[in-house]
């Protein structure tokens, strides 16, 4: 390495310590890690870079997040954990799948570990520590301190109610939403999930034209979130025009046969079938080329309508060409059995004289 390259090497190495050490004393120094929203360092990592912080979120549970390679963070010496930020609405499912997977804590670190293995799911806590990497836009944390926040932590029972109520005013049906929330209010749950109960109700009412509860729900949703814009948006329209934010439209939904539960397929009564409807025949008609006994009419012969189908009588005796009266096919398939019973009887007579 030559010498000009040394002292480049030195330079930028110089260059990168001044701007994390200014970046820290505009912080408060090295000795007070500042406050910041979660959801701030995971916007812009890199100007966190080696900076003290603090900040809070919900606990997740263990992760098995490592990178030995471009990172610090090895399985051997640190534990992932991950969390949401105090932004993040868990019980929307784009919300939920986006936790900030990458905080750790040192294994030598036993009074941080004990604390750690102790939170539960849902818990929220307070962290410090210190961002150490940037690595495909997340910041890497090394947490030095965990303290608990006493207040009650959303349950699983009252999250299942709030995200089914959420995808009814995704669907915008309001009553079942409402339903939803009146549920999850008698679970317990952070403020932040309170505040949302709150202004969910209240959006709600509001959609089916009750504006004095709608009023009453957005207030309180505004004493418990005073920062969000949205409840203020709904609080406004809510003071000035209520009548504009009734939702009057009815929605009306076809399901397919195949998408309907079993238990509609089974209760359903059979309804009787109606051939006109599937291009067939209609009730008591002949079918075409056939008489109303079922025999197949000839090809020179004209058929009649189903409704005036009178059946025909043909003679046992018909009328040759010449003049001469003939006999019909049955009339003459039946004389040669009479003229067989007359020969039997008349052998049998004679067979009986002979032998007397």
């Amino acid at each position: 390495m030559t010498q000009s390259t040394r002292y480049i090497a030195l330079a930028l190495t110089a260059g990168l310590f001044a701007s994390a050490a200014s970046a820290q004393q505009e912080l408060g120094g090295f000795e007070a890690a500042k406050e910041v929203e979660l959801a701030t360092v995971r916007k812009n990592p890199q100007a966190f870079k080696n900076v003290w912080i603090k900040f809070t979120g919900t606990y997740m549970g263990l992760g098995n997040v490592h990178n030995p390679f471009f990172t610090r963070f090895t399985r051997a010496e640190f534990t992932n954990f991950a969390l949401w930020d105090d932004t993040q609405q868990i019980w929307k499912q784009s919300e939920y799948d986006r936790p900030c997977s990458t905080v750790f804590a040192e294994k030598k670190n036993g009074p941080v570990l004990e604390k750690l293995y102790g939170l539960q799911r849902y818990q929220r806590v307070t962290l410090t520590g210190v961002v150490r990497n940037e690595w495909q836009g997340d910041p890497w944390i090394e947490v030095s301190v965990i303290e608990p926040i006493e207040e009650p932590r959303i349950t699983s029972a009252s999250l299942t109610h709030m995200r089914r109520a959420h995808g009814f005013i995704e669907g915008r049906k309001w009553a079942q939403a409402a339903i939803e929330l009146n549920l999850a209010s008698s679970q317990t749950l952070t403020t932040q999930a309170r505040g949302w109960l709150h202004g969910y109700l209240g959006l709600c009412q509001m959609r089916l034209g009750r504006p004095e509860l709608a009023l009453q729900q957005l207030d309180t949703a505004k004493g418990l979130i005073p920062a969000d814009e949205v409840i203020d948006e709904w609080l406004t329209q809510a003071r000035q025009d209520p009548s504009s934010a009734i939702d009057t439209s009815t929605r009306v939904t076809t399901i397919r046969r195949g998408d309907r539960p079993m238990w509609e397929a089974v209760e359903e009564t059979s309804k009787p079938r109606d051939d006109t409807k599937r291009g067939g025949l209609r009730k008591n008609a002949t079918p075409i080329g056939a008489t109303p006994e079922g025999a197949t009419q000839g090809a020179g012969s004209t058929q009649d309508t189903p409704n005036d189908t009178t059946p025909t009588q043909q003679p046992n005796n018909t009328e040759s060409p010449s003049g001469t009266q003939g006999t019909s096919p049955n009339a003459s398939q039946q004389a040669p059995k009479q003229g067989d019973s007359a020969e039997k009887n008349a052998a049998s007579k004679e067979g009986n004289s002979s032998s007397k």
